[in-house]
């Protein structure tokens, strides 16, 4: 049977953030991707005035609505929530999940807590916090926040991967903690089942990366796992994706992530990262 998965987040026409990033992410592996946007902006904020706006939200909810009436939602093995522009937004996810789960019995639920980040702080609307603490995290199988945000929702310190693994227990949620320093320079994620495995992958790391890089690890681990790979494999191959993209963006200096690299391993299954200088370690 042919995999979907549906992908809530932001849409960023000439940014390579959100849905832009996801969804190719998504289709390096055998996977069609139904899409809901958060927002129809220009490009990112870092650029200047984004141009836009959210989608509001009537309009969100229909959309949602109408896209879970398509054939293709009865075949969705997971959904991915990441950007939200407003609280109320979570709540139509939220609401539009649990009517999901009625239809795709077997549905998981991925939760990418875009909150901020450790350099500036919280960057979303105030109340979109508390919303998917409250209203997503309950519906979570994964939830995926980087260093910064798992603080937020633990009260765990992340340092070092011993302390990222202590947020899954917190939460008593498995958790994909992206930003998670290493040593020698180094940074990665841990994977953490409460209690149980986890592993950590990590490759040096990359000053002056484009945005972008937490929604395309996100993309490419939830590929994995929908598409039958162990949790350490899709950990390994997603952070191989995104160590490789961001070494082209790097390389090229281009100043956004350029998913065509993404397109070239979409043609082979499994896909054919080079390794490069990825490592992964149980903990």
């Amino acid at each position: 049977m042919q995999r979907a998965v549906l992908a809530i987040s932001s849409f960023v026409a000439a940014s390579r953030v959100g849905l832009s990033v996801t969804t190719p992410a998504l289709r390096v592996f055998p996977i069609e991707v139904i899409q809901a946007p958060t927002t129809l902006l220009g490009r990112h904020p870092g650029w200047g005035e984004p141009g836009g706006a959210a989608v509001p939200s009537n309009m969100f909810k229909d959309l949602l609505a109408r896209a879970l009436d398509h054939p293709d939602a009865k075949r969705c093995s997971w959904a991915l929530t990441g950007y939200f522009a407003r609280a109320d937004q979570v709540k139509a996810a939220a609401d539009a999940l649990g009517a999901l789960k009625d239809k795709a019995w077997d549905l998981k639920i991925f939760v990418d807590p875009i909150m901020g980040d450790a350099d500036v702080g919280r960057y979303v609307d105030k109340d979109v916090p508390a919303a998917i603490e409250r209203l997503l995290l309950p519906l979570a199988d994964i939830v995926a926040p980087n260093a910064w945000e798992a603080e937020t929702l633990s009260g765990v310190r992340v340092i070092d991967s011993v302390s990222a693994r202590e947020v899954a227990d917190k939460l008593d949620k498995t958790t994909l903690v992206s930003s998670v320093p290493g040593e020698e320079g180094r940074v990665g994620v841990v994977y953490a089942e409460p209690g149980g495995d986890a592993w950590f992958a990590h490759a040096p790391r990359r000053d002056d990366a484009p945005k972008g890089v937490g929604d395309l690890l996100s993309g490419a681990f939830l590929g994995g796992l929908a598409t039958g790979m162990k949790p350490d494999i899709a950990l390994a191959t997603a952070v191989k994706l995104t160590d490789f993209t961001l070494n082209a963006a790097l390389r090229a200096k281009l100043d956004e992530l350029p998913t065509t690299t993404l397109s070239m391993f979409s043609y082979a299954w499994p896909p054919p990262v080079p390794t490069g200088e990825t490592r992964i370690e149980a903990l």
